[in-house]
């Protein structure tokens, strides 16, 4: 074993995290004994640099890796492995290709899967694990995870993935829309004026045409990101024929139990669900899947609702991870299982979540801005969508910019207007709830539509107004016309005709309570947490100019309604 170096902590927060995290860990078994560094050798050479953190004792250990190509996790990996190598674990961090003194150019995403396929290759012949291997990580390092899951050596024993899933294409496009928050403030994060970022979103998001903004507002092309940027439609090459696909596919192809981690309120819900129900069911059985009251850095936005009990798994949910592995790596018995948080309600089930034991309940749009149980005479509403007077996002999980304290609204359920003020906000509600509703899985919004333009947009907002009068956001969706009813190719659209668009929205768990009402927001602009739809046909990123399009919400039949699964027995 190479000369171990003593792990020190310099950074505050990394410090803090590390101490709760130890605290809220079973009594050590092991004093922490360091780390030594290791330059693994990729296939085309590049040597890609490790940190090996041990025990003070012993010479060969369960092994717990990730891969990650953030510059704080320099610190902070060993900072967080420290109440993991106090339980007996020895936690190898590894930089990606061009991060943290790793050989090589940092290209997100592109080099991943060989660069971890080598990786856990060398890792399963290293004299100092046990040959019981778990690998972890969360959102990017997530990624890292899926990528190479079909192609795990038998020392591998499971994941341990968090916040982070196999459905990339509908993770960054919704039929269509660019989640522009999400996949623009991660760039302006990783390679904008770190002394300057919020400036530097706000010019990002500004930018038209769009595909110029990492030259002229990062000042590098970014090649990744014009690839987000240009293709919006699953079926084109980007996404149907490259490591994207393999992703997407590898779900099906796993051979060991996962445990799988989200909470509600991040942006890759539907991306995690994608990859949970194509594993296979004898797999899958194995498995763990924890969902609760948390968003992408596993915190629970409790300024506006509250989570009882929603941090039972301790700081960064490190109780559920040594649970996890200490099952399958140690042959621990524990009595962990797949568990589900119910906001509104406050409660923990454990059920199987893609259990069908759910009902249709349905809402018609109605006259007067109602949702009703019954259908209605046909009849329109009617709006003008300018792009140059976008409706701003106000909470919502597709949202990320928050984490660096650079966007226009904090993440999660929060407050919503009435919007009274809008001409291009149509609010929909139904009468007070005379029961209670457990929503469990995807509400669906059907709409009717009709637009002056050859292309355009449409957002939906579901939402509970309480009977105080507040009102929280639920979930939100988007599509274009073109790429409509969820069509993996782009579609025609004749101006002025009648189509039928669907807004499926990610899986939630939560109740509407007694005396509440369900509302619904119809609008055409969200931002940004979706791009500004520019009302023409082409790739909107390519497009400088915009133009004004006259909307139609038709009713009056089953084709513009909401649809929500509600649970059975609660």
């Amino acid at each position: 074993m190479k000369h171990i170096k003593p792990i020190e902590i310099s950074s505050p927060f990394s410090k803090f995290l590390s101490d709760e995290m130890r605290e809220a860990m079973p009594p050590p078994e092991y004093e922490v004994g360091g780390y030594f560094i290791e330059e693994v050798e990729m296939r085309d050479g590049a040597k890609l640099l490790t940190k090996v953190c041990v025990p003070d004792r012993g010479e060969r250990w369960p092994c717990l890796f990730m891969r990650t190509p953030y510059e704080a996790y320099w610190e902070m990996g060993p900072a967080n492995a420290i109440p993991f190598i106090e339980q007996g674990y020895v936690v190898v961090i590894q930089y990606c290709r061009g991060t943290n003194g790793s050989d090589g150019e940092y290209k997100p995403f592109e080099n991943e899967r060989n660069d971890g396929i080598d990786a856990i290759k060398w890792l399963s012949a290293q004299p100092w694990q046990d040959g019981n291997i778990g690998t972890f990580g969360a959102s990017y390092m997530a990624f890292n995870q899926w990528v190479i899951s079909d192609s795990l050596p038998p020392e591998v024993k499971t994941m341990y993935i968090d916040s982070g899933g196999a459905d990339w294409y509908a993770a960054v496009y919704a039929n269509g829309m660019f989640r522009h928050d999400c996949y623009t403030s991660w760039p302006v994060g990783n390679f904008g004026d770190k002394d300057n970022l919020e400036e530097v979103y706000r010019a990002a998001l500004d930018t038209r045409p769009h595909n110029t903004m990492d030259e002229r507002v990062l000042g590098r092309k970014i090649p990744y990101y014009q690839e987000f940027i240009k293709n919006t439609a699953r079926s084109d090459l980007y996404w149907a024929d490259s490591y994207w696909r393999s992703t997407l596919e590898n779900p099906a192809k796993i051979n060991v139990p996962i445990c799988v981690v989200e909470g509600w309120f991040d942006h890759n819900v539907e991306s995690v669900m994608a990859g949970i129900r194509r594993l296979r069911p004898e797999i899958a059985k194995q498995c763990i899947f924890m969902f609760g009251p948390w968003d992408h850095i596993g915190q629970m936005p409790d300024d506006v609702l509250e989570y009882p009990d929603g941090d039972k798994f301790g700081p960064g949910r490190s109780l559920l991870m040594l649970s996890w592995f200490d099952r399958m790596l140690k042959g621990k018995k524990n009595e962990l299982v797949s568990e589900y948080y119910a906001i509104g309600e406050g409660k923990w089930h454990t059920l199987d979540f893609f259990k069908p034991d759910t009902e249709k309940v349905t809402y018609y749009i109605g006259a007067d801005k109602t949702l009703t149980g019954s259908h209605v005479e046909n009849g329109e509403y009617r709006y003008e969508y300018d792009p140059a007077m976008p409706l701003y996002a106000i909470g919502g999980s597709d949202l990320m910019s928050w984490i660096g304290g650079i966007g226009f609204s904090d993440r999660g359920p929060q407050l919503q207007p009435e919007y009274s003020d809008r001409f291009d906000v149509l609010v929909f509600k139904t009468c007070p709830l005379p029961d209670s509703l457990l929503i469990k899985g995807s509400p669906v919004v059907s709409l009717e539509v009709i637009s002056s333009a050859p292309d355009t947009s449409f957002m939906v907002r579901l939402s509970e107004q309480f009977d105080d009068g507040r009102t929280v956001n639920i979930a939100d969706s988007a599509s274009s016309i073109l790429l409509r009813g969820e069509s993996e190719t782009i579609l025609k659209y004749t101006p002025g005709s009648k189509v039928v668009l669907t807004f499926r929205m990610c899986d939630i768990f939560w109740q509407l309570k007694k005396g509440s009402r369900l509302r619904l927001d119809i609008s055409s602009s969200n931002f940004p947490m979706y791009h500004l739809h520019p009302n023409k046909v082409g790739i909107w990123s390519a497009i400088e100019d915009w133009d004004k399009a006259n909307q139609v919400v038709c009713y009056g039949s089953e084709k513009s309604a909401v649809y929500l699964p509600i649970m059975l027995n609660k």
